[in-house]
């Protein structure tokens, strides 16, 4: 055959490789090795598991690892079932999962560049998470090593108070008005002391607890409802601004509720009556805002710098725990806590928390977007 005939002749149709890019077809001449068996062995020897979904959330490829955290079948079977025989229900806000054994999956989710589909790939990260969580422990427990005698000398003030006022109890001319007023001091002085222990037990513990889905705007709405009595007692007023669109976290609700409260208290007990509270929330990225502010004295340069610090306050009868417990709470979600304030113009307490993935839609609703060529969410 001539080369100009050669040059005629009809090419053969490009194959088709699952494992090669999208849009990207094997080449029809292999030659030199064979680039679609190259991408099968190198995804094959990956340490971390990955799944090929079809827009309907059915599995068209898998590698090694993933056939050892998910079990088998996997080709063909859609992700739900997948999902709901080996993931514990629940688990996870669409970043991580965790399987029935106890393991804990990272998930990272990509489209299949023009065509219809997503590539998953989980990778182990139970130790990881397990060295964090043990070594935010052991920071907590040095802090609370290195501030024992401040918390000592907390506990001696009020229990000093609290054995002079029982002295008093014991004097036989003492009036029945007079025995209530002490009385009732000795409560007081009682009720410290059991807030400033339970402040240290949340501290220490210092996780999230169970967590569920938790939508922004009931958690504000909770805020509202808690603060409404006391604002009303103290003439404050709260505003809110919510323009989070429905979105979700996955968090313990009464943790949260409790940072937030714990806010509003430290800024009415700072200013008093004509406190204006602003309460807002807004979706950044992939994460949620919500943020405190007030119109109160602002706080100094210099306590800022410790205002976090456990055992650090500057009230008389403060525990020093209280946004040394709202900074734990944040982090154990996965978020963190900023403040921006200025000597007489406010404080302003920033809680920026990830959002949790979307929920996946029901039957019906799967069934009417993919008539409609939507892709549908495959992973909450």
């Amino acid at each position: 055959m001539s080369l100009e005939s050669a040059q005629r002749a009809p090419t053969a149709p490009p194959l088709s490789d699952p494992w090669l890019p999208a849009g990207e077809a094997a080449p029809a001449c292999r030659r030199v090795g064979n680039p679609g068996q190259a991408h099968r062995d190198v995804l094959e020897a990956l340490p971390v598991g990955v799944l090929v979904l079809d827009r309907h959330g059915r599995v068209q490829g898998c590698n090694r690892a993933a056939r050892r955290l998910f079990g088998e079948p996997l080709l063909g079977a859609r992700w739900e079932a997948v999902r709901a025989r080996a993931v514990v229900p629940a688990s996870g806000d669409g970043t991580e999962l965790r399987l029935r054994d106890g393991r804990l999956l990272s998930v990272a989710v990509r489209n299949l560049g023009g065509e219809p589909g997503r590539i998953l790939v989980f990778q182990d990260v139970t130790d990881t998470r397990h060295l964090q969580l043990t070594a935010g422990r052991q920071r907590r427990l040095a802090a609370m090593g290195e501030t024992t005698a401040r918390l000592v000398h907390q506990i001696r003030t009020p229990l000093a108070s609290t054995l002079l006022y029982v002295s008093h109890l014991r004097r036989p001319m003492l009036s029945d008005s007079d025995r209530i007023r002490v009385a009732d001091k000795i409560q007081a002085r009682l009720r410290h002391l059991e807030r400033m222990v339970n402040d240290m037990l949340e501290f220490a513990r210092g996780d999230a607890g169970e967590t569920g889905r938790v939508e922004v705007a009931a958690l504000i709405e909770a805020v509202c409802q808690t603060l409404e009595p006391q604002l009303a007692v103290q003439g404050a007023t709260l505003t809110v601004d919510d323009r989070t669109g429905g979105a979700a976290l996955q968090a313990n609700d009464d943790a949260l509720l409790g940072c937030l409260l714990n806010l509003a208290s430290n800024a009415m007990q700072a200013r008093g009556e004509g406190l204006r509270l602003e309460l807002s929330a807004r979706i950044s990225n992939a994460e949620v805002e919500i943020a405190l502010a007030d119109n109160g004295p602002g706080i100094a340069p210099e306590v800022q710098a410790r205002i976090f610090e456990p055992f650090f306050t500057t009230r008389g009868d403060g525990t020093g725990l209280g946004l040394a417990e709202v900074r734990t709470v944040v982090e154990a979600h996965g978020g963190r806590v900023e403040l921006h304030s200025r000597p007489g113009a406010g404080a302003r307490f920033v809680l920026t928390l990830p959002r949790a993935a979307q929920m996946l839609p029901s039957g019906a609703e799967r069934g009417h977007r993919a008539a409609a060529g939507e892709q549908a969410e495959v992973i909450s």
